[in-house]
């Protein structure tokens, strides 16, 4: 299975093409998804799956749209929802770009194979009550939304926010991992679960 990262304007998101034998499945599209499109019509990769971490617009700004085009099922958790009648679920706001209405299928915890590989989907609350974590056990990669950055967490302060949650998610789900797992955020760079329990300044392992 290889990754590749997309960094989508407006909000520098980052997007995951996960693809195998020209399948794929993509992780957060949440902008601009031009050169991603590019990259899945140069090498013939058909998108399965439309995987969001969490459902504030700058993860789900094109699912609409990538769905439209390749005909892949999105999938995210009913207990963000509430977030899709609301300016973080909507955009619009200081003038961003607005989210196309896109109906979705419910992804909860639990195992679920995806491009032949086994994926442990992790719910992870704090940023948004229904945030979701995907993870890689054979690839040992885990892709987290906005949960947890290099030296830094979620926002907690948003509706739906609770710093409590986030850092139970923390300590009692992603810090039992094993040290060399590879954490891919929804922004900025990657980072490893080993890094973060000695030096993130917000929760420490």
């Amino acid at each position: 299975m290889k990754i590749k990262r997309f960094v989508l304007s407006p909000l520098d998101t980052n997007c995951y093409l996960l693809y195998k034998e020209k399948k794929g499945i993509v992780i957060d599209p949440g902008g601009d998804i031009s050169e991603l499109l590019s990259f899945i019509d140069t090498y013939n990769i058909e998108i399965k799956y439309i995987l969001n971490t969490h459902l504030h617009f700058d993860h789900t700004l094109s699912n609409k749209l990538l769905k439209d085009k390749t005909g892949a099922k999105i999938l995210a958790n009913s207990k963000d929802r509430y977030l899709l009648d609301m300016d973080l679920g909507q955009g619009g706001m200081l003038g961003l770009p607005r989210v196309e209405p896109f109906d979705f299928d419910e992804l909860s915890e639990g195992n679920r194979i995806f491009l032949e590989e086994k994926c442990i989907i992790i719910s992870t609350p704090g940023h948004t009550p229904g945030s979701l974590s995907f993870y890689f056990p054979s690839k040992k990669v885990i892709f987290v939304g906005d949960l947890i950055f290099y030296h830094s967490i979620g926002r907690t302060d948003f509706p739906g926010g609770d710093f409590e949650a986030i850092a139970r998610s923390i300590k009692e789900k992603i810090y039992l991992l094993s040290d060399n797992v590879i954490i891919y955020p929804g922004h900025g760079a990657y980072t490893t679960i080993k890094e973060e329990k000695l030096h993130n300044p917000f929760i420490r392992g």
